[in-house]
């Protein structure tokens, strides 16, 4: 199961590997399966935990309106096909209305579990998914619990943030590595080359 947290209300800390962050109202974390973590909240916040079955997940992202490129399907995709190593997204949505109505419109269903609800949250999801992607794709912020492998994620990040002009030797010197070291480092962290990405 992939496991989502959406801060509806309030702020809440999260800490995966002794790394502990303090996420504020909007802010939304995927978190893969197997990836350990801990999730507090103090005083009268609001955190709303999701449990995202593989299975679900596939089939939204397999869908080939969402089998594009975007950190968020590349995301899924890999942890589906590849066992985690730990790393984990996140977005900040702010008080975007929208999506705190889907939220609360996906709740609604899960509790309620009215004749095909089932069908209904999977569509639920792929919209949410949907306008995550459209408004926020380009701020998506991969991380992980090594060092190592958030070093590659910022090289994945910065390709993103500048993908119509970006070339290997620009990222490579952007963070001051050598163009083999850097082409290395996103094919571990990826699986794909620069070239593909």
């Amino acid at each position: 199961y992939f496991e989502a947290f959406y801060v509806y209300e309030g702020t809440c800390a999260h800490e995966i590997n002794h790394r502990r962050t303090v996420m504020g109202m909007g802010d939304f974390c995927i978190i893969p399966p197997g990836v350990s973590h801990s999730i507090s909240v103090q005083d009268q916040s609001i955190v709303i935990v999701m449990i995202l079955s593989s299975d679900v997940m596939e089939n939204v992202f397999k869908n080939p309106l969402y089998y594009k490129d975007n950190v968020l399907s590349d995301f899924f995709i890999t942890n589906m096909r590849y066992s985690s190593q730990g790393a984990f997204i996140t977005c900040h949505t702010g008080s975007d209305k929208e999506l705190k109505n889907l939220i609360i419109q996906m709740m609604l269903e899960s509790v309620n579990r009215y004749e095909e609800y089932d069908a209904v949250l999977t569509a639920y999801f792929s919209i949410f998914f949907a306008l995550l992607i459209r408004h926020y794709g380009k701020t998506f912020e991969l991380s992980s619990t090594s060092d190592k492998e958030e070093q590659g994620f910022r090289f994945i990040t910065y390709i993103q943030q500048n993908h119509t002009k970006v070339t290997l030797s620009d990222v490579a010197a952007h963070f001051h590595y050598s163009e083999e070291y850097t082409s290395r480092a996103i094919k571990n962290t990826t699986g794909k080359t620069f070239t593909e990405i």
